[in-house]
């Protein structure tokens, strides 16, 4: 699934080993695997190193389909969760539960412009 804008620079789908994000009212930028993505204002939320069993089993967000990814809110199987940005009722908004999520990848300048998410259902 894909949530946002074609603004920024892409970077690749890439398996979750570790995440956090970086607040800045909307999502200002995503941490993944120790490479930020996106922009320097703002505030960092925690970073959630996953343990080798440890994985994504739930998200929420909210994108404005022609602009950035307002809001994201995610949870691992261990019951670990982190969010970033304000929830925007004007935009695309989902929710995905019982599912594992495989790869995360998008585009980001200034701030997230897109997430892709990768997933299947869990448990299988």
């Amino acid at each position: 699934m894909t949530y946002g804008d074609n603004g920024g620079g892409s970077f690749e789908l890439q398996e979750v080993r570790s995440i956090g994000f970086r607040n800045l009212g909307t999502v200002g930028a995503i941490w993944l695997n120790d490479n930020k993505y996106g922009g320097d204002l703002g505030e960092d939320t925690p970073i959630l190193v996953m343990d080798d069993d440890e994985f994504i089993t739930y998200y929420k967000i909210s994108a404005d389909p022609e602009h950035l990814v307002q809001w994201i809110g995610i949870k691992t199987n261990k019951g670990r969760h982190i969010e970033s940005g304000t929830w925007w009722k004007g935009g695309v908004n989902d929710e995905r539960e019982n599912i594992r999520v495989l790869r995360i990848g998008g585009r980001t300048g200034s701030m997230v412009d897109q997430l892709s998410i990768e997933f299947c259902p869990w448990p299988q």
